[in-house]
């Protein structure tokens, strides 16, 4: 769809005001990722954002019965609402708030918010607190570590040399030589504990900063949940701490792999402030979440190797396009490697969250 296009459907729909058009406040910017995602802003009535399938029409469906499903359940404000869903046209509308993704916000300002972190962290309780006797049917099917794709990536099949890009089958290659790791791996497929009902897909990218002058707290918006679905809490978690240390870890001007270690002190962004949102997104998840000693413990540990496989995934993700390895793509896997096979040191060391954390929420 054309933004010509796409202007002609929502006069036709009665969702323009065609004043917008005539006075030039119409604004139209579009991003193709796996979807295509409009921004419709005006300066007549409400804002869009606008999804259109790119060759999935499921995937939208789902997204849809998901915003309906957890519409409520969720704390006021951390969801958008849906304005309409045409299955034909391969479109959802969502209500536009007046707000940026974590990533772009955080790039724009030039630091991470320990109030965004905590909201993060509450939404994602609110969330897993959702009881899986209410979840539909058609939106139950539990997630197994067999069709999670964790493993795939790792163990492929002869497709990875006509999809892959020649780093990615490098790093991939230096997964398969480490003995170490793939036993970690393995240990990980009996720890998977699809017991909540998660998003699946938590990353800076799908979390919005809200601007609300009348909050008394730093709110966000999570969005995207094509993939949500019954699975472990621990994912979400891990893959929402490990922005940060990505974050930390991108910032470092890296030279070459041999000299990785000496430049860790160069980093513009601060290893000790990636801890403080990780322990703030944790705080605010227990707040809302009462586990007992036990179960957080035993929840951290488990986290912290979805951390290490979430890094794993961003160095695949780094050098996609790439010919080459990049050093920060190694470093990722390097990382990785250490976390899963030490994650009780991890918790401490890397995402910064003391015993006295892990006993008071």
């Amino acid at each position: 769809m054309t933004d010509e296009e796409l202007v002609r459907y929502l006069l036709r729909n009665e969702l323009l005001h065609p004043r917008s058009i005539v006075d030039g406040s119409l604004s139209i910017t579009s991003r193709a990722g796996r979807n295509l995602t409009f921004r419709v802003t005006t300066g007549h009535g409400p804002a869009y954002l606008v999804k259109q399938t790119r060759g999935c029409p499921e995937e939208m469906r789902r997204e849809a019965e998901v915003y309906a499903f957890i519409n409520g359940r969720l704390a006021p404000g951390n969801l958008p609402e849906i304005v309409c869903q045409d299955r034909d046209a391969g479109l959802l509308i969502l209500e536009l708030t007046d707000g940026e993704d974590l990533r772009r916000h955080y790039a724009r300002t030039g630091r991470c918010s320990t109030s965004h972190a905590a909201s993060s962290g509450r939404v994602l309780a609110y969330l897993h607190e959702i009881p899986v006797s209410e979840v539909p049917s058609r939106l139950g099917s539990t997630q197994t570590w067999s069709r999670s794709g964790f493993p795939s990536a790792f163990r492929p099949d002869g497709q990875i040399f006509r999809q892959a890009s020649s780093a990615m089958i490098e790093l991939v290659s230096l997964v398969q030589a480490d003995d170490q790791l793939l036993t970690a791996l393995d240990k990980m497929e009996n720890e998977y504990t699809p017991d909540v009902f998660t998003h699946r897909d938590i990353r800076w990218d799908n979390i919005l900063a809200v601007r609300n002058c009348r909050a008394k707290r730093a709110q966000v918006q999570i969005v995207d949940w094509e993939f949500a679905g019954i699975g472990d809490r621990g994912w979400d978690l891990g893959c929402l701490f490990a922005e940060y240390l990505s974050y930390w870890l991108g910032s470092i001007p890296f030279t070459t792999p041999r000299e990785a270690a000496n430049d860790v002190h160069l980093a513009g962004y601060e290893l000790e402030a990636a801890q403080r949102s990780i322990v703030s997104a944790w705080t605010g998840y227990l707040r809302r979440l009462r586990l007992d000693v036990p179960a957080r413990v035993e929840l951290l540990r488990r986290v912290a190797r979805y951390v290490g496989l979430r890094f794993l995934q961003r160095a695949l993700e780094i050098d996609q396009l790439s010919a080459t390895c990049s050093v920060e793509a190694i470093c990722h896997l390097q990382v990785a490697a250490r976390i899963l096979a030490a994650p009780d040191e991890a918790v401490r060391a890397l995402l910064g969250i003391a015993p006295t954390d892990m006993r008071h929420g």
